[in-house]
């Protein structure tokens, strides 16, 4: 429900999305997608928690991400819980390490969503479908751990080339790699 809910704030947003169940395709479905993300400029990435994880096919498909193939495309994350939510959580973690553009928080609902868990999962696709489009939505809480310093950067959700002083490996983002 929240997959066809956000599918059509995409569709919303002017432009196109297919939506596929992992669970039953299996690796086929894991190749589909990873075959027509090469020319796709978004990517969106939904599971339930189940005993506190994500789905395996789903963490098959994110784990198949590369920094240095996908690291200009958009990626959402989303899924459903019942009191933990460790499974966007975790996903979303590995979507940050690929370096993709991810404009927004992960949509979340617990146990069956709501009539207004839908309208707000709608009006998420649509941001994420204005995001690909190039507009700035940049809604991300990006969370420095107490351990590191804390730098200030520009937010305002425009595609920069962030250098590393250590290795000089250059990463296009909106915001610095953490």
């Amino acid at each position: 429900m929240v997959a066809e809910a956000i599918c059509e704030g995409v569709k919303a947003a002017g432009v196109g999305c297919d939506a596929y169940d992992l669970v039953p395709l299996g690796d086929k479905g894991i190749s589909t997608i990873l075959e027509k993300f090469e020319t796709a400029k978004g990517l969106l990435l939904g599971t339930p928690t189940i005993v506190g994880e994500a789905l395996p096919p789903i963490w098959t498909l994110a784990t198949a991400l590369n920094p240095v193939v996908h690291q200009n495309r958009f990626v959402g994350v989303f899924g459903s819980h019942g009191w933990s939510g460790e499974g966007t959580r975790n996903i979303q973690t590995r979507v940050d390490q690929v370096r993709v553009q991810a404009p927004l928080d992960p949509f979340e609902v617990i146990f069956k969503p709501t009539q207004e868990n839908l309208k707000a999962a709608i009006e998420w696709g649509n941001k994420f479908g204005r995001a690909v489009k190039g507009e700035c939505i940049n809604e991300r809480k990006v969370k420095i751990s107490e351990g590191k310093p804390k730098i200030a950067y520009p937010t305002d959700g425009k595609l920069r080339r962030w250098k590393c002083i250590v290795c000089g490996e250059i990463v296009v983002g909106t915001v610095p790699p953490l």
